[in-house]
């Protein structure tokens, strides 16, 4: 029996997306290469009595050509969530690798979308960076949705904040929205 009931109150839970950001026009990627709204909608809708906040980058519009001004936002995004939840399906950049490291820096809880047969596992192999700083895989999202539901049954999601500043958010000059914890 889960241990999330109607009596309690339901926790709010937020979730970095990390994946590739649309760079506009001119990127002709797939949409594969990105979270989209059905997955988006998939994940809240499974994990059933935890309001969900999805963080997605993608949907933060900045020109592109302030790169300080996204570097800034998406750390910071980062920053303020619970957890990571990293689209590891198709090869990402540099951008990602960043959320990643800074994310394990601090604390945060990291969950990789990376089935087998994905770019960066493969038969056995797994990428010496994803192993890293990555300690959870997962092959679905209905698994990440569980992993997630887990997280917060046993009292590890949502994540204390309580009056910690961020090493990171000084080191870059971000700036970080405190929660009530």
């Amino acid at each position: 029996m889960s241990k999330l009931t109607a009596d309690k109150i339901s926790p709010e839970i937020r979730i970095f997306l990390s994946g590739s950001v649309y760079k506009g026009a001119h990127d002709i990627r797939e949409s594969e290469f990105f979270w989209s709204e059905a997955e988006e909608k998939m994940l809240k809708e499974c994990i059933p009595g935890i309001s969900i906040i999805l963080i997605n980058p993608n949907k933060v519009v900045i020109d592109q050509s302030r790169y300080i001004e996204r570097f800034r936002a998406d750390l910071e995004m980062v920053l303020e969530s619970d957890l990571v939840l990293v689209d590891m399906r198709t090869k990402k950049g540099i951008g990602v690798g960043a959320e990643l490291m800074m994310a394990q820096y601090e604390g945060i809880p990291i969950v990789g979308l990376c089935p087998d047969g994905s770019a960066y596992r493969k038969d056995g192999w797994l990428h010496a960076f994803v192993g890293g700083l990555v300690p959870y895989l997962c092959d679905d999202l209905h698994a990440v949705a569980a992993w997630i539901h887990h997280q917060v049954e046993t009292g590890r999601l949502p994540r204390s904040c309580g009056n910690h500043i961020p090493q990171a958010a000084s080191l870059f000059g971000l700036e970080v929205r405190r929660r009530v914890s």
